[in-house]
């Protein structure tokens, strides 16, 4: 129980998050949910803006009432619980009653041990104490399974009681579905399990249809309010997803899928856990090298050679030589991570969609393994394997954006123009998220995005038309401004000089210039200084950029993308204000919009 508090401890390490989704929708959706602004602004985090945000409300409150590394502990002490669950499933398959108590202690280790190699994953520890969801939602998948395994015996047998589980079960992993319908997946694969939990047929398809109706119930839960919602808005209960069957003007006619990272050929697709190891940026764009699954694919390939061999009688040297048979919890796992690992492949194979997966990987190689080799060298073996196999993953993983902590996870300096409620701000071009910045606005402004990731339709223009018209204030567009990391660096190595009292012309200076070009500082002791004066540093000239040209050349861009909807923005009266995640600056340009009469008049 006190592993959690390791994971969050952990999380406090890697910082504040910052990743591309957070910025775009996962602060920006709570902030709407909870401000009734769906309808009312314009897909300002772009095709995103419309998934399910309740997943999201916790942290959007956190960072909003709480010290942003409080919050950021808070979410890796959450995804920590995943250790817990996984340890009390693989106890359940490894401990039994008919083992002493000598026997059950090292089980009970081993399970620790599996569960920590689990915990231990890339795709795990790559969004440890971050918000792209699929740590959390996998414990509702763990929990859901965690249920399957520890009433087993009530599932196998005759009574009402079966039934109940097994829809607790399927309400947890439905649960998880809603929140986020990647998981549907694991909703899929969990149900074909349930037949492999008892032994009459019908008693199987029980508790798999059972687990159906938890299903359905648990997304009913988390997400029906959201379908209800869209629905009401756009009629479309998955808006902007599958528009090519709903058919809202606003958005495009298309189903949306992301097919970048599917196999390329069947011989790619069998040797998929081979692929994912020698191309670390194949299933996503962190790079990635999950060792356990070529692990396991090659202990099942064995496993599954040495039982045909039996079968024909042509391994009679491989005899059973005191293993455990593989009892039918085991199997409902083998089986969940078999359908699961296949579903995946043939719908995304985008790797942090694995991590419920990942998490049960190591304790299925364990079990593959004493059914492959004698107890006593399945033990020694598999003890080796999967610690060269967890330390690979571990020495080649990766994690998403973090920046350094501030007491306040997100602050943005506003506007100096008035922002009265007739104001309308887009964030123009999806490149560089922004709409994290909604929620420090007035709540009177209403947010758009253009030139962005959204699909479109030939309602857009006229929806757009008509938001600018019925407002009757200002528009204006927030575009990305440059920033110059090294020169802040140098600013605040500045500070801390002026609090020593060091002056030109001293020994302390000039040894300064020479561990400055001894450590490669990437910064030099300012030119032309006057003795006696404070010894200052100043960037070397390749460091040295021009940011109001820069901010300049990115108005121009987006002034021409904005010219298809009708809209004038004249670079040179954007202005730049200061934005930070945690300490990290990301500051904006705020540009004044006009509409081209011409074009308002012809539409």
């Amino acid at each position: 129980m006190l592993m959690p508090f390791g994971f969050g401890l952990y999380a406090l390490k890697l910082g504040q998050d910052r990743n591309w989704d957070l910025l775009n929708y996962h602060l920006y959706n709570p902030y709407a949910l909870l401000g009734g602004r769906v309808g009312l602004d314009l897909a300002p985090a772009q095709l995103q803006s419309y998934f399910n945000p309740l997943l999201d409300v916790p942290y959007f409150l956190m960072t909003k009432y709480w010290p942003a590394p409080l919050a950021g502990f808070a979410m890796g002490l959450l995804h920590g619980a995943a250790f817990v669950l996984v340890y009390g499933i693989a106890a359940s398959l490894l401990v039994s009653a008919q083992q002493d108590r000598a026997h059950q202690a090292r089980q009970r280790l081993t399970a620790m041990l599996l569960a920590l190699a689990g915990c231990l994953g890339p795709a795990y520890l790559s969004e440890l104490g971050n918000t792209m969801g699929d740590n959390a939602t996998a414990l509702f998948v763990l929990a859901g399974f965690l249920v399957l395994v520890r009433t087993r015996d009530v599932l196998a047998g005759r009574g009402r009681a079966g039934w109940l589980y097994a829809a607790a079960a399927g309400m947890l992993v439905g649960a998880a579905t809603g929140l986020k319908l990647t998981n549907a997946l694991y909703a899929v694969a969990m149900c074909l399990a349930c037949l492999f939990l008892a032994q009459h047929w019908l008693r199987r398809l029980g508790l798999a249809w059972w687990f159906g109706v938890g299903v359905l119930a648990g997304i009913a839960v988390t997400s029906g309010y959201w379908f209800a919602m869209l629905w009401e808005a756009f009629r479309n209960p998955l808006f902007p997803q599958f528009n090519g069957v709903f058919g809202n003007p606003l958005a495009a006619p298309i189903s949306v899928a992301d097919t970048r990272w599917l196999p390329r050929s069947v011989s790619e697709a069998l040797l998929f856990p081979f692929v994912m190891v020698l191309k670390a940026q194949s299933v996503g764009e962190l790079p990635t090298r999950p060792f356990v699954w070529p692990v396991l694919y090659l202990l099942a390939g064995a496993w599954l050679v040495q039982r045909a061999c039996r079968a024909t009688g042509a391994g009679s040297q491989w005899a059973d030589c005191g293993r455990p048979p593989l009892v039918a919890a085991a199997r409902a796992l083998l089986v969940f991570l078999l359908a699961s690992y296949l579903v995946w492949l043939g719908l995304f194979s985008i790797y942090r969609y694995c991590v419920a997966m990942e998490l049960l990987a190591p304790l299925a190689a364990w079990i593959v393994m004493q059914q492959l080799l004698p107890p006593k060298s399945a033990g020694r073996a598999g003890a080796v394997v999967l610690l060269v196999a967890t330390l690979a993953s571990v020495a080649t993983s990766h994690t998403w954006e973090h920046a350094s902590w501030a007491r306040q996870a997100f602050r943005v300096t506003l506007p100096s123009a008035p922002l009265d409620a007739g104001t309308s701000v887009f964030f123009v071009g999806g490149r560089v998220p922004q709409a994290w910045m909604a929620p420090h606005f007035p709540s009177s402004v209403a947010f758009g995005a253009l030139s962005s990731n959204f699909p479109e339709g030939h309602g857009f223009q006229p929806r757009l038309d008509g938001m600018l018209a019925g407002r009757g204030g200002a528009a204006y567009a927030v575009i990305p401004a440059a920033v110059n990391s090294r020169e802040r660096m140098v600013a605040r190595w500045n500070t801390m000089l002026a609090s020593t009292g060091m002056r030109a012309g001293t020994s302390w200076c000039s040894t300064l210039e020479t561990l400055a070009q001894k450590v490669r500082l990437r910064a030099r002791v300012a030119q032309g200084m006057v003795a006696g004066q404070p010894c200052t540093l100043e960037l070397l000239p390749r460091d040295r950029r021009d940011l109001a040209a820069e901010n300049l050349a990115e108005a121009q861009a987006h002034a021409a993308d904005l010219v298809r909807y009708g809209l004038t923005l004249e670079p040179g009266a954007c202005r730049t204000y200061e934005a930070f995640i945690g300490d990290q600056p990301v500051p904006y340009q705020f540009c004044p919009l006009s509409a081209r009469n011409a074009r308002r008049t012809a539409d």
